[in-house]
């Protein structure tokens, strides 16, 4: 494997983790979840029918970022564009939103407008087509990466020819990539005197420096 296929794959890594960093952080400053939208959803009807109507349209305003965010990747993507030229989309992309946290999180006092932002960011991550591979890896919600260790791992247990240990591995390398960003928020949040939210504007600038060094590395190195 090239050495610009194997810093793709940190970059995989890296997402998982910005993701928990992320999701940690608005619940602890903010008190809302932003990586998955599951349980908003249903907080929304409950707040509905519970006669609570406000907190229930803006739980809807939340859900509604997140899907914007995975529609403006699904307007703008495309698989058949040069490596480079991703990569520096990825770049763009990490500057625009630690731009935008800073904005939002220190030059306005609107909680809602800063969970917002972050949950169209993480509703594009999530939709991500990552360059080497043509598809797209849910990096925000680790649901359905639980349950497909899950099926892996019974099968295994079965003694099942047909698992992939590699694809297992991998698995369970980004669940625990999630945790560590997760942990490491927290970490900072409840036993430093350093500010979540200013980490989280320095974790986005280094993202971008990342693939702003990785557009300069060839395909076949």
């Amino acid at each position: 494997m090239d050495r610009r296929a194997n810093l793709e794959i940190v970059y995989t890594y890296l997402l998982h983790a910005l993701a928990g960093f992320l999701n940690a952080l608005t619940i602890m400053a903010f008190g809302k979840m932003t990586g998955v939208m599951t349980g908003n959803m249903s907080s929304m009807i409950i707040l509905g029918f519970a006669g609570e109507k406000h907190a229930a349209l803006v739980l809807l305003f939340y859900v509604f970022c997140y899907f914007l965010g995975s529609m403006i990747v699904g307007f703008l993507s495309q698989f058949h564009i040069s490596h480079q030229v991703r990569d520096l989309d990825f770049f763009g992309f990490h500057l625009l939103f630690a731009a935008l946290f800073t904005l939002f999180w220190f030059l306005t006092d609107s909680i809602v407008l800063s969970i917002s932002v972050v949950a169209v960011r993480l509703g594009m991550q999530n939709a991500f087509p990552l360059p080497s591979r043509h598809k797209r890896i849910r990096t925000t919600s680790m649901t359905g990466l639980l349950t497909e260790i899950g099926i892996l791992m019974g099968g295994l247990l079965r003694g099942s020819h047909l698992v992939n240990i590699r694809s297992l591995t991998f698995n369970i390398l980004y669940l625990l990539t999630f945790f560590l960003g997760t942990s490491i928020s927290a970490l900072i949040h409840y036993k430093t005197h350093f500010s979540v939210l200013l980490v989280g504007i320095v974790l986005e600038l280094l993202a971008a420096a990342f693939c702003y060094r990785l557009s300069s590395i060839e395909q076949d190195e």
